[in-house]
């Protein structure tokens, strides 16, 4: 249940929304400064009933009214207050003070300075917060004080768009009520239904929010204040976060088309629910990128060391876009800030929490390798692109029983197997600092719990686990998606585009965690999962080749396997066929020659 001062706060945002009032005047109607009204409406400090008091009477209604709840206050607000209908707050210009050698205290209160920016709105724009370590600070979804759209971010201890910029408004088009006619059935010519001729009601709801602390979301419908399509859900229907619609409620809404679904035997459920999802066409996502490529080659002016460096510097926001864009019509709704584990947390700026994603040995030869036996050093073609193939928690982790479960993932404290092959990599990587027990990721557990299957080690023994409801497919589209440009790229002998995908994919692992750098996702979990698929493989691999009778000699990273012996005609045996165990070429499921070196000699 909310409490009063959250209930106040929500109370603040909607009724600052009608009368699209500044955070400066309404800090000036309570007597303080904008920053400390900030502290006050993030949560950062208490309000008091002195401050209640003092917006009751700067909004005209009785203190007890404010405290109703934004749907009451927002009765309550006297019509002189409300901001008539589409329209919007014009900007005054502020003069400039006057020039003066010596500075002069103003008795008046302090206002950040204004700033005009998308739609000619005001708003009040701070720096964003900042923890100790340089990262932007981030909590609760909650509506930007200067759109409305809900927000992780914070500045000044207020929800807000990072620099304040927000997402661009558009005008509304009302489409006035047809004329009622008698010869039509109520739905209307070709399935349309007219809109009503009674205004929008007022009433304000809390949005609906999931176990993970999200907002609800569903396919896109008219919201129910301002016509608009919204995804958010509030008491079951669909209306903008608090009421912050991104303009006022017109007073009609636009005619709604309903299309005419076809006559089917098959009940609605699982199979609409996915070609829903398969609706968006690949193509689309593509072009996004080869756009991309041909405006950074203008800039540029066709030069290709400068065009890549601009690409690289858009590699963030293009992959996030592409990666929201994939998941806009998916089945399940994934927590993009969650919160987070002390596990999963750096205990200090240059210093990794306590995953281990058990990356292959660097240091590991196997002493059955004799000197001057040559090797042959495998590249493996875009080893993170391939681990998007993998179990990615889709909420946020929560304590689960000392077991594994195939449908869940998330992180476990194990405590790891005794690795006997001497001749093959250990499937825990390097050796680490610390002995015992270890927290690895989903993908490090399956590994090891695959060997244990075929008789290579004990099983590990569980510990611990944070888990989650897990899929495969979260990163599916977008990986299908830069599979497809990279294999096009490869065809036409596009490295422009290729090196902008190699780019895309690895910036998205590398920031999907906790960086300064994007401020559009945070899940760690992701990204040791990712990586930790990637070091699997790598084992996975160095299987293959001792089972196609090809002596391994080390493992390297996450995409270096050497060997001896003939590799290119090294075969195995796959559901009952023969093939090849390394086919050759640029493919995600091909490798490439990269050196060839003796044991102790000149590489």
């Amino acid at each position: 249940m909310t409490g009063t001062e959250e209930t106040l706060r929500l109370t603040i945002a909607a009724l600052m929304r009608l009368t699209r009032e500044r955070q400066g005047e309404v800090a000036a109607a309570i007597g303080t400064k904008p920053s400390a009204f900030s502290r006050k409406f993030g949560g950062q400090t208490k309000l008091t009933f002195d401050d209640a008091d003092a917006l009751a009477a700067h909004w005209g209604m009785p203190t007890l009214d404010l405290l109703a709840g934004p749907t009451h206050a927002a009765d309550k607000l006297p019509e002189r207050l409300r901001l008539p209908a589409g329209t919007q707050q014009a900007l005054t210009p502020v003069a400039e003070p006057p020039k003066s050698r010596k500075a002069t205290k103003s008795t008046e209160p302090a206002v950040a300075p204004a700033l005009a920016v998308d739609g000619g709105r005001v708003a009040f724009a701070e720096e964003p917060d900042r923890d100790a370590f340089g990262s932007l600070v981030r909590a609760e979804l909650a509506p930007c004080v200067l759109c409305g759209v809900p927000v992780e971010n914070r500045a000044a201890g207020q929800p807000q768009h990072q620099y304040g910029k927000c997402p661009p408004r558009e005008p509304v088009e009302s489409t006035p009520p047809a004329e009622p006619d008698t010869n039509e059935d109520a739905t209307g010519r070709d399935g349309v239904v007219p809109a009503p001729e009674q205004a929008l009601p007022r009433e304000i709801l809390p949005p609906d929010m999931d176990e993970g602390g999200r907002i609800v979301q569903a396919l896109p419908e008219p919201c129910v204040l301002c016509g608009q399509p919204v995804t958010a859900r509030a008491g079951g229907r669909p209306q903008h976060a608090m009421g912050m619609c991104l303009y006022s409620a017109p007073s009609t809404v636009a005619a709604v088309e309903i299309p005419t679904p076809e006559p089917s035997d098959k009940p609605a459920g699982r199979d609409q629910d996915k070609r829903h999802s398969e609706s968006q066409d690949p193509s689309e996502l593509a072009e996004y990128i080869h756009v991309a490529v041909e405006g950074a080659v203008q800039k540029t002016g066709g030069d290709f060391d400068a065009a890549l460096e601009e690409l690289k510097r858009i590699a963030i926001p293009t992959v996030m876009h592409l990666f929201n864009r994939t998941r806009a019509t998916g089945r399940y709704e994934h927590s993009v800030f969650p919160p987070t584990d002390e596990v999963l947390r750096k205990t200090a700026k240059e210093r990794a929490d306590q995953i281990w994603e058990a990356r292959p040995d660097s240091k590991w030869r196997n002493p059955a390798v004799i000197k001057g036996a040559e090797v042959t050093a495998l590249d493996m073609n875009a080893m993170y692109l391939n681990a998007f193939n993998c179990h990615l928690p889709i909420g946020q982790l929560v304590e689960g029983p000392p077991e594994h479960n195939p449908k869940r993932a998330g992180v476990y404290l194990i405590t790891p197997p005794k690795w006997v092959h001497e001749h093959l990599p250990n499937p825990m990587g390097g050796e680490r600092k610390k002995k015992g027990d270890v927290w690895v990721s989903e993908e490090t557990l399956r590994l090891l719990l695959e060997l244990a299957d075929a008789d290579l080690c004990d099983p590990p023994r569980i510990v611990r686990s944070l888990v989650s409801g897990a899929t495969e497919s979260l990163l599916k589209k977008m990986r299908r998606t830069l599979v497809d440009v990279r294999e096009k790229a490869i065809e036409e002998n596009d490295e422009l585009t290729y090196e902008f995908v190699k780019s895309l994919y690895s910036k998205f692992v590398s920031t999907s965690g906790e960086s300064p750098f994007n401020d559009q996702i945070r899940r760690p979990d992701w990204m040791h999962i990712i990586r930790a698929k990637a070091n699997a493989n790598m084992i996975r691999l160095a299987l293959r080749a001792d089972e196609a009778g090809l002596l391994v000699a080390r493992v390297t990273g996450t995409d270096e396997l050497h060997v001896v012996g003939n590799w290119r005609e090294a075969t195995i045996q796959r559901r009952g066929k023969t093939v090849l165990a390394f086919p050759e070429g640029r493919s995600l499921s091909q490798v490439k020659a990269k050196n060839v070196y003796t044991v102790g000699g000149k590489r």
